[in-house]
């Protein structure tokens, strides 16, 4: 997690804040999911922190990963509710 002003942040931690707290878990479900679906069966937990539901000064890129992560389960759980 990088603390840093917005335009001091480094592209390189961004790609791999996003990487880890999003793409990683998105992967992950996606692995899991089919056999789930399959069995009718399973449940996802999405674990996050205050940075998926609040931006904070200083933790863009944390807070825009974990926004990531949570609006990603949430299209997905809309997504098997229909």
């Amino acid at each position: 997690m990088q603390t840093a002003k917005f335009v001091d942040l480094d592209e390189n931690l961004i790609r791999k804040e996003i990487d880890v707290n999003c793409v990683s878990n998105i992967m992950i479900v996606k692995d899991f999911l089919p056999e789930m679906i399959k069995k009718d069966s399973g449940q996802i937990v999405t674990i996050s922190s205050m940075a998926g539901l609040a931006a904070f000064p200083y933790l863009t890129s944390y807070s825009a990963s974990k926004y990531a992560s949570v609006g990603a389960f949430e299209g997905l759980r809309s997504e098997m509710a229909s």
